[in-house]
């Protein structure tokens, strides 16, 4: 009877103990964390991979928030999370939040937000789901092409794959385009820039656009890990599919690769280019890092008949991301690091050792000058302008004369 009382009595003091009415789901769609701490007032998680997570009852005061580090979500003391209330289709970045002298990242939820249920996220999301109905609508272009040949990965999702280009045109001698994205399913920021990207080419009417696409195929695979992006990381067996690429290619030898999502990644893109391409860009994200995006390319000094290609385009693509946006870039004109003196098994490296290609990697830093995704879709829509002055014969012409209206849908 004592401790039926007792626990009766906990149970009448726990509103008044900080039993918090906000419920937290913080495996939400692709996220993965756990609540350690929660008040009405004040939230702790601890994310094992994707910080993406959903709380509802929320109702008036701000809301403060303490996430620890962790490899897939660096804080900074200014980082900007983002957030979108049930109500609104836009996400919101977040005030900068701060550090505490144990390196835990705080932030705040303002009263102002308001909405009973609100969307947190690390950086903007982009789900398995999202990929999904974003293909239906890619698949109304007469651009867009699907191969008949679809393999399936662990789990039975399918390798996604499209090709746009003018198809009236034959397909011999066209250049041949690749573009990855999504390698490491916690960087969503890729999927964005690359939305912008590809809406360019499926659905714009510019007319370089045009000129472009009569003599190239763009060969794209927008989700390389979508097991990893479905489930809110890669699995424990399979960490990295960017770390797989050279092992068990038709072209370089060595053994089987361990990661399934890559090896039938490298194969089909081996398939679908015939063994050759021309220009190869893989979109990645980097947690944590401040300043512009920025490139691994190739140089002179280890490729020199690809070299100056391959600098011009970089500086077309960042040219054409200031005429889009004259208050400054966000990416810069420039290759930082250069793929062959610097050799692994990375999708650069592999595309363009055994592609031929002037392989790149983009990275799309997580504290961006501009965080909305308005810049990130701009960022794909300077990459497609970028590769069009290159392949289009405009070479010569000012950046700011090569942008249309109809450039920007």
């Amino acid at each position: 009877m004592i401790r039926l009382l007792q626990t009766v009595c906990i149970a009448s003091l726990l509103p008044l103990l900080g039993q918090s009415r906000i419920s937290v789901d913080a495996a939400f769609d692709n996220g993965h964390a756990t609540v350690i701490r929660q008040t009405d007032s004040l939230i702790e998680l601890h994310p094992s991979a994707n910080l993406h997570f959903r709380i509802t009852g929320v109702r008036s005061g701000p809301l403060h928030f303490v996430i620890p580090q962790g490899k897939t979500h660096l804080f900074t003391g200014d980082h900007r999370m983002v957030c979108r209330p049930s109500a609104r289709r836009e996400w919101i970045p977040l005030p900068p939040g701060y550090l505490d002298s144990y390196d835990n990242y705080h932030f705040i939820l303002p009263e102002e937000i308001g909405g009973d249920t609100v969307f947190i996220a690390y950086w903007h999301p982009w789900t398995y789901e999202n990929m999904m109905v974003y293909l239906d609508a890619v698949s109304l272009s007469p651009r867009c092409r699907y191969p008949g040949d679809i393999h399936a990965v662990s789990g039975g999702l399918p390798v996604m794959n499209f090709q746009i280009s003018d198809w009236a045109v034959p397909d011999e001698g066209k250049h041949r385009i690749v573009i990855i994205a999504r390698q490491h399913a916690h960087e969503s920021p890729g999927n964005w820039a690359l939305k912008g990207l590809v809406d360019y080419l499926a659905f714009s009417g510019d007319h370089m656009l045009r000129n472009l696409l009569r003599q190239a195929v763009f060969l794209v695979y927008p989700m390389a890990d979508a097991e990893g992006v479905r489930n809110g990381a890669a699995s424990a067996e399979f960490p990295d599919p960017n770390e797989c690429w050279f092992e068990g290619h038709p072209a370089g030898g060595g053994v089987p690769s361990d990661h399934p999502a890559t090896h039938r990644l490298r194969d089909m893109i081996w398939q679908d280019t015939g063994g050759k391409a021309d220009i190869a860009i893989d979109i990645h994200a980097h947690p944590g890092y401040a300043g512009q995006c920025y490139w691994w390319g190739v140089q002179s000094g280890t490729c020199p008949e690809k070299a100056e290609d391959a600098r011009s385009l970089i500086a077309a693509i960042a040219g054409f991301d200031l005429a889009l946006h004259p208050e400054g870039a966000i990416v810069r004109d420039h290759i930082s690091r250069d793929v062959l003196a610097w050799p692994g098994p990375w999708a650069d490296h592999w595309f363009t050792e055994t592609l031929g290609a002037a392989g790149f990697t983009l990275e799309i830093p997580s504290r961006l000058p501009d965080p909305s995704l308005e810049r990130l879709t701009d960022l794909g829509k300077a990459i497609a302008l970028g590769l069009a002055r290159e392949y289009s014969g405009s070479d010569n012409l000012p950046l700011t004369m090569l942008i249309s209206t109809d450039s920007l849908p």
